[in-house]
C-alpha cells in the first residue's frame, strides 16, 4: 500500500547520506521521486518501501519511523489522529495515532484489544 512519508523524519534519514542524489541512487529511485516524497507530493510505493527497508538494516530505524501513521478507522471514517483536550483551557489530555499514545501524566490511557 502506498504511504505518505513523515516529512521531518524522512528528511533526517535522507540527510544521513553525503548528498540527496547519493540517497536517491542508494535507494534506486530518481532524484525527482525522492524530492516528491520529501515535499509530500508523492507517496512511497511498496517497491520503494522494500528498497528503503534494506538500507535501514544498517541504521537504528524502522520503515514505520519514516512514514505517516496509518489511519485509525472508526465505523466507515478514517482519522489521522484522535486528540483529547480539557474543555476549560484546551490543555492536551491525550493524543492517539496508530503508532503511539501521548498522554498527560495525570491520565491513564488503556487500549482494549479485540
Amino acid at each position: 500500500m502506498n504511504r505518505k512519508v513523515d516529512i521531518e523524519q524522512f528528511t533526517k534519514f535522507v540527510d544521513t547520506f553525503k548528498t540527496r542524489l547519493d540517497c536517491a541512487r542508494e535507494i534506486g529511485i530518481s532524484s525527482s521521486h525522492l524530492y516528491g516524497m520529501m515535499n509530500g507530493s508523492i507517496s512511497m510505493g511498496e517497491k520503494t518501501q522494500k528498497k528503503i527497508e534494506k538500507l535501514l538494516d544498517d541504521r537504528d530505524l524502522k520503515l514505520e519511523d519514516l512514514l505517516e501513521p496509518q489511519p485509525i478507522k472508526i465505523g466507515d471514517k478514517l482519522f489521522k489522529e484522535i486528540v483529547v483536550y480539557k474543555k476549560a483551557n484546551n490543555e492536551l489530555v491525550c493524543g492517539i495515532n496508530s503508532q503511539n499514545i501521548i498522554a498527560d501524566n495525570d491520565y491513564i490511557v488503556e487500549c482494549v484489544p479485540l
